[in-house]
């Protein structure tokens, strides 16, 4: 629908199809706790599994109420990192979407469980398939559906999004918490975007920030 917008294309029809499948979600996955299930038996009854990449989904994909964002974050958040590296980019747009930065940052910085600092932790110069790839099921330990962190961190921790084709536009919004300051860059079709931005205390607001903007291009900065 959202790209028929973008072509000046009839939205209507796909639009109430969202809604119709949104609300068949919330009707019939929504588990006692607020959370989602995985999805229904042969019998029409719920699974009783809620994987984490299940739950990160219907946030960044405005499933749930704006009301069950919170639980469903917290469940998220709860469980450390159990989402395969091909929609664990999920996982952390989630949590940052549900204002849990901190969490985002706990998520990448983390070597002992699941995640890319455990990557790195064990030597390793490229993204893996799998958390524990093995060289018997022919895992790739050079991966590039694993690469997908560089992405959430540009957004939701540098804080730079397009909101224009080729970065015509983009906003530079750093997050609320989690981080004392970041430094970065983001390559893109009208040059690099450079940003730099730091908290005088922690939590705090942030009190300064520099950005190179490319030619031709114009940014929103948002602090």
């Amino acid at each position: 629908a959202d790209v028929a917008d973008v072509l000046g294309q009839p939205s209507a029809a796909l639009r109430a199809k969202a809604a119709a499948l949104t609300s068949a979600i919330n009707g019939s996955l929504t588990r006692a706790d607020g959370t989602y299930a995985d999805g229904l038996d042969a019998h029409g009854a719920q699974v009783p599994t809620a994987a984490q990449d299940t739950n990160a989904a219907a946030i960044v994909y405005g499933v749930p109420p704006a009301s069950r964002v919170p639980t469903i974050a917290a469940y998220i958040a709860g469980i450390g990192m159990q989402a395969p590296p091909r929609t664990a980019g999920e996982v952390l747009e989630a949590l940052h979407l549900a204002g849990r930065d901190a969490d985002v940052v706990a998520r990448l910085t983390d070597s002992r469980t699941d995640g890319w600092a455990k990557i790195l932790s064990e030597g390793a110069t490229f993204t893996w398939e799998v958390w524990d790839p093995s060289d018997a099921n022919g895992d790739s330990m050079s991966h590039g559906w694993g690469s997908n962190v560089l992405v959430e961190i540009q957004q939701w921790l540098l804080g730079v999004r397009p909101t224009g084709p080729g970065f015509t536009t983009f906003d530079v919004a750093p997050p609320a918490t989690g981080l004392a300051s970041a430094q970065g860059t983001v390559p893109t079709p009208r040059g690099t975007i450079a940003v730099g931005w730091k908290r005088a205390a922690p939590n705090g607001p942030v009190t300064a920030l520099d950005l190179v903007v490319p030619p031709n291009a114009l940014a929103t900065v948002t602090l």
